[in-house]
């Protein structure tokens, strides 16, 4: 398979490098420096130039003949930025920060250089086949198709994309992934695994061979089963008309497959489901459905922490389903049950709480509301800018960063790299409630090397601490006999 840098400071722009290399009139139908109108850039001129665009070019250049991006995330924004040296990441065909660029994007390194295109590729869709503001809407619709990770699946965008896509017939169907994923970016798209999922709800199982083609991106916890017709769109239970996913997620050791592959088989000789998904209306049902008859996936032993865990995790994909209607806050872990002793007794409580409600699946809205039509406001988003804390002192390139996941809670993340060999033993970090050193807020966690590859090294370590919103924090690192303290943060 997510900040005091949002956008890069106001400049003149002055056409550099790829002057010429674009058709006259060009850079003003892109948006660019002529007089951008971002809102209306026209598709397939936009690919022709980005195209031009190659690694190594003069980031200032690329913006000159692009036009100022819509959008720029940087390593400050939450789960900042995962490829190696990169600054910021520019993105085209936003509505707004961290929205899905529905025109592509480019990422720019610290030299100022670009590293990465995506949207430059192959030619977009017909223009007859999608108007221009539809298209952009139904592409960030497919971005929020969750990866593949059950403890913190949501079915009801799966939902809501299949049966958007459905309505469309399998050719503009498809057409619309394709454009999807010529656009998304290969290190920041996490529906670029949900459409693994996606694809296997939109069409029937085939009747020869039984089954969904195998999926290759990693070996699953809990495994397939040895015959797979036993559960045809593994990882996926479609169970009355709720895309339960049954997998934690999927250890890879090498490169996962690309999910153009299955669109291809899709388009080959898939057939589109009939009907939209339309879930039932006494929804937490589906949960005893999946305990009478599928718990056998996580193991035979009734009591083992597999099959704990597999009831949980469909128990809270089903809780995120009727978040509109019944809403329990989540806990660190994105959980919103998880009760440490007698599962079913917290769950018969729960489904009778539930029960006296009365609710209805809308097929408009794609969501539970009650009777009436109403439903609770949705949650507000809310991005938490990061703190980030270069340290100096330590071989190689250090830092601590500082992410708040929600009102409670604050991860803190020690991230190294350097030259394979580098010992960091005695190294440890604590983090401090408070401006002058009050409590800690969690034992002093110790960092090492985790992984190399050749003569460099890396490293990644965390530990989730309790703070609330607005509080204060610092951060102490002891190595080599010193020891050094943060500046006063406030994720």
């Amino acid at each position: 398979m997510r900040q005091s840098r949002l956008l890069p400071a106001a400049v003149t722009v002055i056409l550099l490098g790829l002057v010429g290399r674009f058709a006259p009139g060009e850079q003003a139908a892109l948006g660019g420096p002529a007089g951008p109108d971002r809102v209306t850039r026209d598709r397939r001129r936009f690919a022709r130039a980005l195209a031009k665009v190659k690694k190594g070019m003069p980031g200032k250049d690329v913006m000159a003949a692009l036009g100022r991006p819509d959008d720029v995330r940087t390593q400050y924004d939450p789960g900042g930025i995962s490829t190696l040296r990169t600054k910021e990441i520019w993105c085209y065909g936003t509505n707004g920060h961290l929205t899905f660029p529905t025109l592509g994007c480019v990422y720019v390194d610290t030299e100022g250089k670009i590293q990465y295109v995506f949207g430059g590729r192959g030619d977009p869709q017909p223009v007859n086949l999608f108007r221009e503001e539809p298209l952009r809407e139904l592409l960030r619709l497919i971005d929020q198709a969750p990866p593949l990770a059950g403890d913190r699946y949501d079915p009801l965008p799966v939902i809501r994309i299949v049966n958007a896509l459905q309505a469309l017939g399998k050719d503009k169907a498809l057409a619309a992934v394709d454009e999807y994923l010529r656009v998304a970016s290969s290190f920041h798209s996490d529906a670029r695994e949900g459409l693994f999922v996606v694809l296997r709800v939109l069409f029937e199982v085939p009747k020869a061979p039984g089954h969904m083609p195998a999926m290759y991106v990693g070996a699953p916890f809990p495994e397939a089963p040895k015959d797979p017709k036993r559960l045809p769109r593994f990882p996926v239970l479609l169970l009355d008309d709720v895309p339960l996913l049954l997998v934690s997620g999927y250890l890879l050791a090498g490169v996962a497959e690309r999910v153009e592959r299955h669109v291809a088989y899709y388009r080959k000789g898939g057939r589109l489901r009939s009907k939209r998904l339309a879930p039932p209306e006494a929804p937490l049902e589906v949960y005893e459905k999946f305990r009478r008859s599928f718990l056998w996936v996580y193991g035979d032993q009734a009591d083992s922490w597999g099959r704990e865990r597999g009831q949980l995790m469909v128990i809270n994909q089903l809780l995120r389903l009727v978040d509109s209607v019944y809403r329990r806050d989540p806990d660190a872990f994105g959980y919103r049950f998880a009760p440490e002793q007698d599962l079913a007794g917290h769950w018969k409580k729960l489904k009778a709480d539930f029960g006296r409600l009365r609710v209805r699946w809308d097929p408009q809205g794609n969501r539970y509301t009650f009777r009436d039509g109403t439903a609770l406001p949705d949650r507000p988003a809310k991005h938490y800018r990061r703190a980030i804390w270069n340290l100096d002192g330590i071989p190689g390139n250090a830092q601590v960063i500082l992410e708040r996941r929600d009102q409670r809670h604050v991860l803190v993340l020690f991230e190294w790299s350097g030259r394979t060999g580098t010992d960091l033993k005695g190294l440890t970090l604590q983090v401090l409630a408070g401006t002058n050193g009050g409590k800690p807020l969690a034992e002093a966690f110790p960092a090492s090397v985790e992984a190399t590859a050749g003569d460099q090294s890396f490293s990644q370590q965390l530990q989730l601490v309790e703070l609330r919103e607005g509080g204060q924090v610092r951060v102490r690192v002891s190595f080599g006999g010193k020891t050094r303290t943060s500046p006063v943060y406030k994720p």
